[in-house]
């Protein structure tokens, strides 16, 4: 049966159809701050952050932070953060060129690995590589959880590593 919820003379909502099949649609409606969103389903996102950068190559065994989110996205207390991260990266060869990306919670290279990505060839060339990194942290530390992304090389034969550019930074709180 069709019909129209209304509220000081506003329609706030409407059915169309017979009951029990139909649909209903919501007019003149904001969603309040307690409105609970099922399972899985995305509450905010935040685009390019402001990050802290670092382009200089690194070189031997040591592991760099190159990109750092502090405090960029505040999520409610339970819920998940959906990170995907892309960056240009290079490697400059001695002998092979092997290079190493990881994405982490924290901001340090002793954080929570949330996901790693290796690039790279075994030539005596320069490599560039543009890998996207997707990580789900199902259980931030805190409500504006840290973020880190990391370069290394990959191996002995290779001189040094760099990040060129920081392509995408998305954080997605995701409803647990």
């Amino acid at each position: 049966m069709a019909g129209q919820l209304k509220v000081g003379g506003n329609i706030i909502a409407s059915h169309s159809g017979v009951e029990g099949a139909g649909e209903v649609t919501l007019q003149n409606a904001t969603l309040d701050s307690g409105v609970v969103f099922p399972a899985g389903h995305i509450v905010q996102s935040v685009f390019n952050p402001t990050l802290s950068t670092d382009i200089t190559a690194t070189s031997g065994d040591t592991e760099k932070v190159v990109a750092s989110a502090t405090g960029q996205i505040t999520i409610t207390s339970g819920n998940g953060v959906l990170l995907i991260v892309q960056a240009i990266f290079q490697t400059n060869p001695s002998t092979t060129s092997h290079g190493q990306c990881r994405l982490l919670e924290g901001l340090t290279t002793s954080g929570t690995e949330l996901t790693s990505g290796q690039f790279g060839d075994r030539s005596n060339s320069f490599t560039f590589a543009t890998p996207t990194l997707v990580a789900y942290d199902s259980s931030p530390a805190d409500t504006t959880p840290d973020y880190c992304l990391t370069l290394a090389r990959n191996h002995s034969g290779t001189g040094s590593v760099q990040m060129l550019d920081l392509k995408a930074f998305f954080m997605f709180e995701v409803q647990q």
